[in-house]
């Protein structure tokens, strides 16, 4: 065998087969060579002996069975070692015998595949394992409280006062706060990293510690949209299809057939929008093609697919995904896929047998390839970090289901269409769901299947529950009954005022608080992987417990003004990729506003969900996911020195030297990861009226605006005035649509309770 054989190996076998590689001139140096070398003339005999000997004896099996064993071919072949691959050129001698053996094996396989049913082995295969943290909230022995002090005696307001309105000066002397317009909408804009002359002096609020901490929780959510979930949903809508068509292929059941055909149409409308072939037959990927032109056009139609109404305007990317748009296409899948959910209910039998062979075809391996099933539960991770965990069933729970409900650890598709198969699959997920909604906020429903369950938001469930129909005589809902549902007094004193008590609110409102205590309780281990969701409720839940008095602010408008900014923060910020900034240590340094628990809830969780980050992040280069960590982990060790200043001012102690040498990253890190706007909008809620007509409440923070606050100065142990950046929320209803974030803002309105916050 001479280097020649080898290079040439390609050709001469496609030359001694009739194919045509599209290279003339390599065929030709081809044929030039096998009519010098003996060893490939012998092996080309053998190839056309074998070919001949399989034509007259094995007859070829229908073409959709073929394209599959080709395709599993071509896999295998794959993986297969290059030099194990040309056995027949390198050995001729042995090429004869192997000629013999193969036409015995194929006679074999054809046969098995007009008699066998593909049989799936339900191995077990579970979710990433889920430890959880401790985290205690800091106390403190408070140091006194703050006396009321004469403003003309505190440091900064003579010169502050010349540049307030009348109006914001009364509010500022009666209340010992104000918030005022900035003329900014980014945050770097009021903490400048070089203070001019005669500026007040910056205070680190609760505002600027929640929009710093969003900003870098969103962009390491992008980042694993990015380098985790958008290229891991494509591997495993590729690997489902694959699998999927070599059930339907191989199984001989005509129920089994069409569960096959539908699970892939509703998998193939995924993953046309995210990139993938399906690789369906012509009249499947017809439909598939239809469904994803009416999903694009963006109206509600009627969807031939899932059988029911269908609103193409919800697959618009909003949110994380609205400024990426090479994620466009994967966010479109995701939420395709939260729409194409299936019922595990007996009178819908092809649902549940399309949604068992999903579960099959991602368990089924092939030689020695992985199942699909390591890739869900990785996926299913990132999705919990985002999202929370899965209210719904998903192909990890079907397997189980599966294997219980059917009492084999091998199952075939036909099994799934034997008499009362479909009946005990249904009565065994019903019991894996109601296990599911233990501990889990809002009533369970009966159980459905999704390829990457969906998880109900706190929010969403509040917002139901404290509504008609299960209030009937409430007008409308409001952003604040979450607030009222984290446990802030102040917030059902506001619900009241606004108009929006009614009979029953108080006891329902009780009833979720309940259910919501793991997203408040300190007390308990925080899961690893809590969503995005809970922490930035579980940070904002800290600013509605009674502040102690350690600011001459009057209580009840200190209250107001921490309710306005917790309402704020229940948006999330836009991802904006970081901006070139300062040296770390390099800034003035901040007096603080002291809220000691908020920034021990807002350390942990960016320190945790760093670590989960390095968990989840795959083999290989990610520099999102890398940058990400590194954000997070700057962002721990700053809000974990505005934690200690905060207790020492609440002790009426000097900070340590080190917390002080700590704080001078505050204004650095506020320039480099920040947002680059704080304004937003997001919708939060449909209200349907009897006659189909719909109402969107909509959430909008405004644009930045100017805390002045007095606080005491560690280094003179003098009340002073600072100032620093802060946030303000208000609500809009719209009648049928939802409006993009620029539009929701326009006319918004400071909710009348906020009496600190001054626009004249």
């Amino acid at each position: 065998m001479t280097p020649a054989c080898e290079r040439l190996r390609p050709a001469v076998e496609a030359l001694s087969e009739g194919d045509d590689l599209g290279d003339p001139a390599l065929l030709a140096e081809a044929g030039a060579h096998l009519e010098a070398c003996a060893a490939c003339q012998e092996a080309a005999e053998a190839t056309g002996a074998l070919r001949r000997a399989l034509d007259d004896v094995v007859p070829l099996p229908p073409p959709d069975v073929w394209r599959v064993f080709q395709d599993d071919l071509a896999q295998r072949l794959a993986d297969v070692a290059p030099e194990r691959r040309g056995l027949l050129v390198r050995l001729p001698w042995a090429a004869p015998l192997l000629a013999l053996a193969a036409g015995l094996l194929v006679s074999l396989g054809a046969l098995a595949l007009q008699a066998v049913e593909p049989r799936v082995i339900l191995g077990a295969r579970g979710r990433l394992p889920l430890h959880s943290l401790e985290h205690r909230d800091p106390t403190w022995a408070p140091g006194g409280r703050s006396p009321a002090v004469d403003l003309a005696a505190v440091d900064g307001v003579d010169a502050a006062a010349r540049a307030l309105s009348p109006d914001a000066l009364a509010a500022l002397h009666a209340f010992g706060l104000v918030q005022v317009p900035s003329g900014s909408d980014r945050l770097a804009d009021l903490y400048p990293l070089e203070p001019r002359p005669g500026d007040l002096p910056p205070v680190a609020t609760a505002d600027a510690s929640l929009l710093l901490s969003g900003a870098v929780a969103a962009r390491a959510a992008l980042a694993l949209e990015v380098e985790v979930l958008a290229p891991g949903l494509r591997d495993l809508l590729a690997h489902a299809l694959v699998e999927l068509r070599s059930l339907e292929v191989g199984t001989r059941d005509a129920a089994a057939k069409r569960a096959a055909r539908r699970a892939r149409e509703l998998l193939g409308v995924a993953a046309v929008l995210a990139g993938v072939d399906p690789r369906l037959p012509p009249d499947a990927r017809a439909r598939v093609d239809a469904e994803v032109e009416r999903l694009l056009a963006g109206a509600a139609y009627a969807s031939p697919l899932l059988g029911r109404e269908v609103d193409g305007r919800a697959l618009a990317p909003r949110g994380l995904f609205a400024p990426a748009p090479e994620l466009h296409g994967h966010a479109r899948a995701v939420a395709w896929l939260g729409l194409a959910w299936l019922p595990l209910d007996a009178a819908r039998p092809d649902d549940v047998r399309a949604a068992g062979l999903v579960a099959l075809a991602l368990a089924a391996g092939r030689g020695e390839r992985r199942t699909a099933l390591d890739l869900q539960a990785r996926l299913e991770a990132a999705v919990e970090v985002l999202h929370g965990p899965p209210d719904d069933l998903t192909p990890l729970d079907l397997v189980e289901v599966l294997r219980q409900g059917l009492g084999a650890s091998e199952v075939t598709p036909a099994a799934l269409a034997a008499p009362g198969a479909v009946e005990r699959v249904v009565e065994r997920a019903a019991v894996v769901a109601a296990a599911r909604q233990a501990g889990r906020v809002g009533p369970a429903g009966a159980p459905v299947f999704r390829l990457l369950g969906g998880a109900r938001t706190l929010e969403g469930a509040a917002l139901t529950r404290l509504s008609a129909p299960a209030l009937p005589a409430r007008p409308a809902p409001t952003s604040v009954d979450l607030l009222v549902v984290l446990g802030a007094p102040r917030a059902r004193t506001v619900v009241s005022a606004m108009g929006l008590d009614a009979p029953g609110y108080d006891a329902a409102a009780d009833a979720l608080a309940d259910e919501a205590r793991a997203w408040t309780d300190a007390a308990r281990p925080v899961p690893a992987r809590a969503s995005l969701e809970q922490a930035r409720l579980w940070a904002a839940a800290a600013l509605l417990e009674r502040q102690a008095d350690a600011l001459p602010a009057a209580p009840g408008r200190y209250a107001d003004r921490l309710l306005l900014a917790a309402l704020a923060a229940l948006n999330a910020p836009e991802p904006w990729p970081p901006a070139p900034g300062a040296g770390a240590g390099e800034g003035p340094i901040p007096l603080v506003e002291p809220l000691p628990r908020l920034h021990a809830r807002l350390a942990f969780t960016a320190e945790r969900l760093a670590q989960v980050l390095d968990d989840l992040a795959p083999p290989g280069p990610c520099p999102a996911l890398a940058r990400a960590v590194a954000d997070l982990r700057r962002v721990a060790r700053l809000e974990a020195a505005l934690r200690d200043a905060s207790l020492a001012a609440l002790e009426a102690r000097a900070p340590a030297p080190a917390t002080v040498e700590a704080l001078r990253d505050f204004a650095p890190t506020v320039h480099t990861l920040g947002p680059a706007r704080a304004a937003s909008a997001e919708d939060v809620f449909v209200e349907r009226a009897p006659g189909g007509q719909a109402r969107v409440l909509h959430r909008v923070v405004h644009a930045l605006d100017r805390l002045l606050l007095v606080v005491v100065d560690p280094a003179t142990g003098r009340p002073t005035l600072a100032a620093g950046a802060a946030l303000a929320a208000s609500e809009r209803w719209t009648d049928g649509a939802r409006l993009d974030p620029a539009r929701a803002r326009e006319g918004a309105l400071d909710p009348p309770w906020a009496e600190h916050v001054v626009r004249r």
